[in-house]
């Protein structure tokens, strides 16, 4: 992960790095600014949990089913967050997959038939690769959801909680939000108990 995160030019994570490993769940505040930090994605285990997903010596011929699912509000930060995991992961066996709407379908079934350790996806096409048999979520122990609020303020809060309804009971679940509304927190109350929170601030370009 160092090697593929030097090559990339880019720092140590901030709020990635500070949520894993933790003992209890973790609700992620990262910084809001105009220009948003770079995001990160750090494939350090939790303690006390097998590394199924993160060893690097894994194989796709282990499991085909995802054991990682990340999800986002749109097409573009799926895609981002799936080129940024692919490159910190260049020197892995780990496989990652973005699927969202508004395209085929195909393409996206195709490669899942393949294998994928981690997937990333938008939360309208997960539903309904799920409902078509196309992708079972049985293998997941990791759940990130990314940009909560905004998942929220664009409707798609109970797609997401149809989803995790889904979701195997022990899973590690991370979510990143830049801001918690009060119409969020029953989801958080729902799925995770005495969360660890992190808040990100930078001050004079220091990162506390």
């Amino acid at each position: 992960r160092m090697k593929a995160t030097a090559e990339g030019g880019a720092a140590e994570p901030p709020s990635w790095g500070r949520c894993i490993p933790q003992p209890r769940p973790p609700l992620a505040l990262p910084p809001t600014w105009a220009q948003p930090p770079q995001r990160f994605d750090s494939p350090k285990t939790p303690p006390k949990r097998p590394s199924h997903i993160w060893h690097s010596k894994l194989s796709p011929a282990q499991s085909k089913r995802p054991h990682a699912l990340i999800l986002a509000p749109t097409r573009e930060l799926t895609e981002q967050v799936a080129t940024s995991i692919q490159a910190y992961a260049a020197h892995t066996e780990l496989k990652t997959l973005a699927v969202y709407g508004g395209v085929s379908q195909r393409p996206q079934t195709d490669a899942l038939t393949q294998g994928v350790d981690i997937l990333v996806a938008t939360p309208g096409r997960l539903l309904d690769l799920i409902k078509q048999k196309k992708l079972s979520l049985y293998d997941v122990e990791y759940l990130v959801i990314d940009e909560a609020d905004r998942l929220l303020d664009m409707g798609f809060i109970e797609d997401v909680d149809h989803v995790a309804a889904k979701m195997p009971e022990k899973l590690q679940m991370l979510v990143f939000s830049a801001t918690i509304p009060e119409k969020l927190k029953p989801f958080l109350k729902k799925y995770m108990e005495n969360p660890i929170k992190i808040r990100v601030l930078y001050i004079n370009n220091d990162l506390l």
